[in-house]
């Protein structure tokens, strides 16, 4: 389909995906046994599957964190640009919670 929020959707538009880059903004960088535990109910394969995605989308690059030297995910300039999304997102589901929205997340969605 030659529709950009098709486009959008295929690149950026299941739950899982949105919660990894969510987690990528949050944390700046994560391994895969962090998502892991971030990502409750997600299996190993799918999970592997999304990853793989986002980098051949161009949206999350892998890396080393360096206090490690373990091989871990971030946010590529592109999947930096998905920032307004996800505060989109965010802003729309909030009414909706019942009881303390993280913190942290939502200090990471709002600031500036």
């Amino acid at each position: 389909m030659n529709c950009p929020i098709a486009m959008s959707l295929d690149l950026i538009g299941d739950r899982w995906t949105l919660l990894i880059l969510r987690d990528l903004f949050i944390h700046s960088s994560c391994r895969y046994v962090e998502f892991r535990e971030n990502l409750a109910g997600i299996s190993p394969t799918l999970l592997s599957q999304r990853l793989k995605d986002l980098i051949q989308y161009g949206l999350i690059e892998q890396c080393e964190k360096p206090e490690t030297g373990h091989v871990a995910y971030r946010l590529s300039a592109r999947g930096m640009e998905t920032k307004p999304i996800l505060v989109a997102l965010a802003k729309f589901g909030l009414p909706n919670i019942d009881g303390r929205v993280s913190d942290q997340a939502w200090r990471t969605f709002t600031k500036k």
